[in-house]
């Protein structure tokens, strides 16, 4: 099973899957890095090659934040 990076615990609840909380650095054994950020800023930035897969509206009506989800690449 593929282990997420997460900025919040709720996440692997509604996920179904293990994850590892993240503050300024990731760590090394995450197969999936999940991100909420604001429109416009969506770099990484952690220093790990990533592709992202998946992107949504958190909140369709005001399109100002976004959950994005970046598979890592070894």
């Amino acid at each position: 099973m593929d282990i997420i990076a997460i900025p919040d615990k709720r996440i692997t609840f509604y996920a179904e899957r293990k994850g590892l909380e993240y503050g300024e650095q990731i760590p090394e054994q995450v197969d999936y890095i999940v991100r909420i950020v604001k429109s416009g800023d969506e770099k990484l930035g952690f220093g790990k090659d990533n592709k992202e897969e998946y992107s949504t509206w958190v909140d369709k009506r005001k399109k100002s934040r976004k959950l994005v989800i970046y598979k890592v690449i070894r």
